[in-house]
C-alpha cells in the first residue's frame, strides 16, 4: 500500500485563512519585494476592508527598522497587516506599544510550539526564542485622505522553517527558527492562524489599556536589569535598563539620572543574552 502523500508545510491553504474570520481581506503573492511595501500601497485605497493581510511565501526585499534588510529563507513566515487605527489609543507616529503588543503575541505562539525554550522580548520590535532571534516586528503608519485618518501597518518576519544553519555566518549564530528549535516542520497556515488570533487578542487589550498587558510585556523584557547602549540618530546613551514602562518606554538609569526613550537601536547589551544550545538533529 502506497504510503500518504503528506502536505507540504510551506504551502498556504488559502482558502481556509479567508475563511478563518481573522481577517477581512486577503492579498498574496507567492513571491514579493516587500509585504511591507505592498501594504503602504493597498493603506491609501479607501475602500479596502481591514484588517487586511498581505501574504507571501519568498520576500526578496524584506526591510526591518531604519532600513535594514531582513533576510529569509523559504519556509520563513512574512506577512503585514493592515488595521484601521482611528479607534486605538497607541496610534501615535512612534509608538512601541505597537510593537510591544505584536512582539507579546508572537510570544505567546511560540511558548505553544517550542515550550523548551525561553521566550523573550528585546525592546522595541524583536523576539527572541533560546536567546536567539527568531522574529522581527515593523510597526508603521499611514495617513490617507483628506481627514488624515490613519492605518497602521504591521510588517512581521518569523523564522519558521527555514533553517539557520544555511544562513549567513553573521546572521546563523545570531538567529533561531522553529525548526531548528523543535527539530520538527510546522505547518506555516497554522503558525499563521494561531499569531493572527494572538494579534486580535493583544489589539483589544491595548485598546482597553488593559494593565496586565504592560506586565507581561515587563516580565518578557530580555534587558531589565542589563546595561544598554542605545543609539538615536547620531546620539548614543548609555544606562542600565530599570523596565520597560507601560506607555512602552524603555526606561533607564544614567550617569545624569534617569531617562524614558520611545525609540531606538539598541546597539550593546551587557551581559549579553544568554544563547542556549538548540537540540542536535
Amino acid at each position: 500500500m502506497a504510503s500518504p502523500v503528506l502536505p507540504d508545510p510551506n504551502c498556504f491553504d488559502l482558502d481556509r485563512i479567508a475563511a478563518s474570520g481573522l481577517i477581512a481581506s486577503l492579498d498574496y503573492h507567492p513571491s514579493i519585494t516587500s509585504t511591507q511595501d505592498r501594504a503602504a500601497e493597498m493603506a491609501h485605497t479607501d475602500d479596502l476592508h481591514t484588517p487586511a493581510l498581505i501574504l507571501t511565501n519568498r520576500q526578496t526585499a524584506g526591510r526591518g527598522r531604519r532600513g535594514n534588510t531582513w533576510w529569509a529563507m523559504d519556509g520563513a513566515l512574512t506577512f503585514s497587516l493592515i488595521v484601521d487605527a482611528d479607534a486605538m489609543p497607541a496610534r501615535r507616529q512612534i509608538d512601541p506599544r505597537q510593537s510591544l503588543a505584536t512582539g507579546l503575541a508572537v510570544c505567546e505562539v511560540m511558548r505553544e510550539l517550542a515550550p523548551q525554550h525561553e521566550c523573550g522580548l528585546k525592546w522595541p520590535n524583536d523576539v527572541y526564542l533560546a536567546g536567539r532571534k527568531i522574529c522581527g516586528v515593523l510597526v508603521e503608519t499611514i495617513a490617507r485622505g483628506a481627514t488624515r485618518s490613519r492605518r497602521i501597518l504591521f510588517g512581521i518576519g518569523i523564522n519558521v522553517n527555514n533553517s539557520l544553519g544555511k544562513a549567513p555566518s553573521e546572521i546563523g549564530s545570531a538567529a533561531i527558527s522553529l525548526l531548528d528549535a523543535t527539530r520538527r516542520h510546522h505547518m506555516l497556515t497554522d503558525v499563521l492562524l494561531a499569531i493572527l488570533r494572538r494579534l486580535a487578542t493583544e489589539r483589544d487589550a491595548l485598546n482597553q489599556l488593559a494593565p496586565e498587558q504592560a506586565q507581561r510585556w515587563q516580565a518578557r523584557s530580555l534587558l531589565t536589569q542589563r546595561r544598554v547602549r542605545l543609539r538615536q540618530g547620531t546620539t548614543a546613551l548609555e544606562g542600565r535598563c530599570l523596565q520597560v514602562d507601560a506607555e512602552g518606554a524603555l526606561v533607564l538609569a544614567t550617569d545624569t539620572g534617569k531617562r524614558r526613550v520611545m525609540s531606538g537601536i539598541i546597539e550593546k547589551i551587557e551581559p549579553p543574552l544568554a544563547i542556549c544550545p538548540v537540540p542536535e538533529p
